[in-house]
């Protein structure tokens, strides 16, 4: 625009920016807003030209701004999850039937000197496996091998009429020794018979430490009562219950997983109970009425121990 002088008679050339504006509350707010804004650009100019840049733009955070620390390691994780998929892998066999399950925990029975023990629950398939000669009982005969082929205990007992499991707490001559061990099992009834053969082996770890667990189902298959399984496939209308050996009075606590570890919130019930035989329990025990069929995991800690095993869901 052009403006006249009052006192040259000449016209001036303004630019347009500098023309005089009436002062109203709007334009003094956008007038205060572009000087902050002209003020932050020349000290961010300053800052660049000066080496400064980094400093302003990427400033250190402080431990209150800094990021929270992973809950869990690469290797950690990794670790959880192969001890998941180990115990989860046990199951895999229960996909066929077959004449004879067995199912064996290796310990120590607590006192002045722990012993050590093994003890096994067995299960005899049902009758398109076996026939119906086997629901009138059978006799179970059970070896505990060492590493060389030796027998180191032996062991018989009787499933009732109408049964098809049995628990049995093998006693050897001599005290047993921490190390690698056979168990070979068979059963007859009548003239039929499933023969003695190497069922599985395991180890017998040095004390206090316990491998494997035994397992009992109750429900409408076993009405109500609670029996021992080698079977470690349940329907979604019974209770499990496993059970581990210890030398520990402690409780512990007991939880459940599923298959890729992570935790469950189904109530698991955690006990000790001493046995007759002097032999004392770490038990795990829930309802499967709110789960899908699937594989689970059961936890069961003490400390920093604790020991995975895992079951299966099938209806």
């Amino acid at each position: 625009m052009r403006l006249y002088s009052p006192k040259v008679r000449c016209r001036l050339a303004v630019p347009a920016r500098y023309v005089p504006v009436p002062m109203t509350r709007s334009n003094a707010r956008r007038s205060v807003l572009h000087a902050v804004a002209l003020a932050s650009a020349a000290v961010l100019y300053a800052a660049t030209s000066s080496g400064l840049s980094r400093s302003l733009v990427q400033a250190p955070r402080s431990p209150a701004q800094a990021p929270p620390p992973a809950t869990a390691k690469p290797a950690e994780m990794d670790a959880e999850a192969a001890a998941v998929g180990s115990a989860v892998a046990t199951l895999a066999g229960f996909v066929r039937e077959v004449p004879l399950r067995v199912q064996v925990a290796a310990g120590w029975k607590p006192g002045s000197s722990p012993v050590g023990g093994v003890w096994v629950v067995g299960e005899l398939g049902g009758a398109a496996e076996l026939g119906d000669i086997w629901k009138g009982g059978a006799v179970a005969d059970v070896e505990l091998v060492t590493s060389n082929g030796a027998v180191a205990a032996r062991g018989r007992a009787t499933i009732s009429a109408g049964s098809r499991t049995f628990r049995l707490a093998l006693t050897p001559a001599a005290p047993l020794a921490p190390g690698e061990y056979g168990l070979r099992a068979g059963a007859r009834a009548g003239s039929a018979a499933v023969p003695v053969r190497e069922a599985l082996r395991f180890a017998l770890r040095d004390a206090p430490e316990a491998n494997g667990a035994l397992w009992i189902r109750r429900g409408q298959s076993t009405r109500n009562r609670e029996v021992p399984t080698a079977d470690l496939r349940y329907r979604r209308n019974e209770q499990v219950r496993v059970e581990v050996p210890t030398l520990s009075a402690e409780i512990g606590s007991a939880r459940l997983l599923d298959r890729t570890g992570k935790a469950l919130s189904v109530p698991v019930i955690a006990a000790v109970r001493d046995d007759g035989d002097g032999s004392r329990w770490r038990t795990a025990q829930l309802a499967l009425a709110q789960l899908a069929p699937g594989d689970y995991v059961i936890e069961l800690s003490e400390g920093d121990k604790r020991m995975l095993t895992a079951f299966r869901v099938v209806e």
